[in-house]
């Protein structure tokens, strides 16, 4: 694994220059720390709040699909299993509590494969770190690990360079969530 640049505690804001931070582009979405999005929920609109070091899962909004948007879930506390906010690019980091991993419902592929409609059933999972409403860098392209899954390829995520297949935790310290792809380092 990778040596980071940034090392994530509760008590500190992000104050070292963080190692995905080169291969981003724009502005980070979080507000004095705290990523905060309206998101409907039974008719109504609620306004819910990720904070870095929140425990997630990131998966592709079908919803949002024609913008490229992933929604960001909640996986303990108050908000869990709740739909928290937005983002075109989501930064997740594995810290020795909480690695970074990757689920999928083989049921759910399985009904993906029979009716040809795409249904959400892949997710990656981490700690939040950050968000951004642009696209990553070519370089990001260029010097990542790229992971990507199709269920009509594979039956698991797998790097686009050699073609290895993952399931369950991922050997790397940061994942960024962006387009089709899930860029590491």
């Amino acid at each position: 694994m990778q040596q980071s640049l940034f090392e994530f505690r509760d008590d500190m804001a992000a104050t070292a220059s963080p190692a995905y931070l080169p291969f981003t582009q724009g502005n980070s979405l979080l507000v004095d720390g705290v990523f905060e999005c309206e998101v409907k929920s039974r008719k109504k609109i609620h306004v819910r709040q990720t904070r870095p070091g929140d425990a997630v899962s990131v998966y592709r909004n079908l919803n949002k699909y024609e913008k490229q948007m992933f929604s960001v879930m909640h996986n303990k506390g108050e908000l869990k299993q709740r739909v928290a906010g937005y983002g075109k690019v989501v930064v997740l980091k594995a810290t020795p509590e909480r690695p970074l991993s990757v689920k999928l419902s083989e049921s759910s592929r399985q009904r993906v494969l029979r009716e040809q409609r795409k249904n959400v059933h892949a997710m990656i999972k981490g700690t939040f770190i950050d968000v951004f409403e642009r696209p990553l860098t070519l370089r990001a392209f260029n010097e990542l690990d790229t992971i990507t899954y199709n269920p009509y390829k594979a039956k698991e995520f797998y790097r686009l360079s050699d073609n290895k297949h993952f399931s369950g935790d991922l050997p790397y310290t940061y994942a960024m969530v962006c387009g089709s792809n899930v860029y590491c380092l």
